[in-house]
């Protein structure tokens, strides 16, 4: 029986200095330095960008690799829509490349395959066809913390320029003008609007400095954008026979620059351009009634309705300026114009809203009540007045009736009110406005009161506008 044992006892022996001599042998290493090649990269987005990981030392582990994108700190921010939902990477001791998921929004891990010293690692891009800012983000690597390893090295914060690869149109063309800087020749962005009212921007500014918030406007226009900003816009176009061709997009805390030009034929056809200031959409004055105050608060969308009133003024010179319905610009001669004549604009039709506006209130002898008016603005000229009168007569809750005795503002407004070219405008642009209301700084309701020359009260329209903004 003994010699058996000893037999046993001897193999495993053996056995055990066999398996001892192997883990002598094998490679142990967990410790290194990780670094990466790059800094700052650049690419369009129908290229990936590339850069690689690099270890001082070949590991005997594998590696997890943590990363993640960052925008917090940059205005022209990329989208997490702008990436493909994988990025690709390849090891030196690779033949090919291998694929991973990846959430833009999130934090992200690859593997740093043990024994090996290079991890290439490739992110691609969505490559689609709006136009876009030139988009910026950081790209943040790091070793995820792991039991027995030792990383040293910190990688900085990668910055990557994603340029778009899309051109702006020609709207020297479009306008009939030649334009030799398009990007000087306007600020922000121009979405155009076609004829089942989709948007789609067709020429950006991208020499301009802007900042997040801009960004932020700037996209709720996008084609993917569902916000009720294109919805109200989209509400206002279509209320009428001549719609909003395109938007001049601008962010800016200034007060209110909001404009349209014809930029269609000379004669005849109807291209119109509006300029909407984005800012007041989402901002306000802190406090209206202190002029000397110009801070401003960010606000819900056209919580108090600034911006909703600028975009039916404004579509009111559309309604009233327009080609199709109102003007004829072939007449330069005021003599050969039988009613109101403008050397700008050309002869208005007879039975065109604005000659018979002109007829019914500055072309008589006896003066209207005062106020005569709707807003201090309204004053500046009859163009001014008829789109501020039909802004009131859009976004007042109610509209009471006038008599002779009323105010002149109140009769301007049941004027535009029994106007069949005008009067089923308010009830289409409400039904669809996000907030369908006169801001509490610009016109008061009314049923406020004021005085007859006779010194008795009657119900009419007051008025009270911060000088803060204008409407050009």
């Amino acid at each position: 029986m003994k010699p058996l044992i000893f037999k046993y006892y001897y193999t495993l022996l053996i056995v055990l200095f066999a398996l001892t001599a192997c883990k002598k042998d094998e490679f142990i290493n967990l410790t290194a330095t990780l670094s990466s090649d790059s800094t700052l990269l650049e690419t369009t987005e129908d290229t990936p960008i590339i850069f690689n990981l690099e270890l001082t030392e070949k590991l005997s582990e594998d590696l997890q690799i943590e990363y993640e994108i960052n925008t917090e700190e940059i205005n022209k921010y990329i989208n997490s829509e702008d990436f493909e939902s994988y990025v690709e990477y390849i090891s030196d001791l690779g033949d090919q490349w291998s694929r991973s998921n990846f959430n833009p929004a999130g934090i992200n891990t690859l593997i740093f395959p043990k024994g090996s010293s290079i991890l290439k690692i490739r992110i691609p891009f969505f490559d689609d066809d709006s136009l876009e800012y030139n988009e910026e983000f950081y790209l943040k690597v790091r070793a995820k913390p792991s039991y027995g390893l030792t990383i040293m090295g910190e990688i900085k914060p990668i910055m990557v320029t994603v340029e778009d690869n899309e051109e702006n149109i020609d709207i020297g063309a479009l306008v009939g003008e030649p334009i030799d800087d398009l990007e000087e020749a306007f600020e922000g962005a121009l979405v155009a609007i076609d004829e089942d009212f989709n948007f789609k921007v067709v020429a950006i500014n991208r020499k301009e400095n802007i900042d997040r918030e801009y960004k932020a406007a700037y996209e709720l226009l996008d084609e993917r954008s569902t916000h009720q900003i294109k919805k109200d816009i989209q509400a206002v176009s279509q209320s009428g026979e001549v719609p909003i061709s395109m938007i001049n997009l601008f962010y800016e805390n200034e007060p209110l620059f909001d404009f349209v030009e014809n930029m269609g034929d000379l004669y005849e056809e109807d291209l119109w351009l509006m300029g909407l200031n984005f800012y007041w959409a989402f901002n306000a004055y802190e406090d209206f009634d202190d002029y000397n105050n110009d801070s401003t608060i960010p606000i819900e969308y056209n919580a108090d309705g600034a911006f909703g009133a600028a975009l039916v003024h404004e579509y009111g010179h559309i309604l009233t300026l327009n080609s199709k319905n109102e003007l004829n610009r072939r007449v330069y001669n005021p003599a050969e114009c039988s009613s109101l004549f403008s050397f700008e604009d050309g002869c208005f039709y007879k039975e065109s809203v604005l000659n018979q506006f002109n007829a019914n209130f500055n072309l008589i002898e006896e003066p209207l009540n005062k106020p005569e008016f709707v807003s201090w603005y309204a004053e500046t000229d009859i163009f001014e007045d008829i789109a501020e009168t039909f802004t009131v007569y859009v976004l007042e809750e109610k509209i009471n009736p006038a008599t002779a005795e009323s105010s002149g503002a109140l009769q301007k407004i049941n004027f535009l009110k029994s106007h069949p070219t005008v009067k089923d405008k308010r009830s289409l642009i409400r039904s669809t406005l996000g907030n369908p209301t006169l801001p509490p700084f610009g016109f008061e309701d009314l049923s406020a009161f004021n005085k007859r020359r006779k010194g008795k009260p009657i119900s009419c329209l007051h008025q009270r506008f911060s000088k803060h903004f204008t409407s050009k």
